[in-house]
């Protein structure tokens, strides 16, 4: 899966993307009918388009 998060600055969008990998990466459990086993960030880019600081994280998600 991958989270894209967008700021004006560039210590906003590293804050939200801090925020959302800590509510994603190693989180389990059951969500919607669905047994997750584990959530791993395998990725994370910065890029800057159209004064938007960008912050792209990509999560592997394991299924049970």
């Amino acid at each position: 899966m991958e989270v894209i998060v967008a700021g004006s600055s560039y210590q906003q969008a590293l804050q939200i993307a801090k925020q959302v990998l800590g509510r994603m990466e190693h989180t389990r459990g059951m969500y919607e009918g669905i047994s997750i086993s584990e959530i791993k960030l395998v990725n994370a880019e910065e890029d800057y388009i159209e004064d938007a600081f960008i912050q792209k994280l990509t999560f592997n998600i394991e299924i049970l």
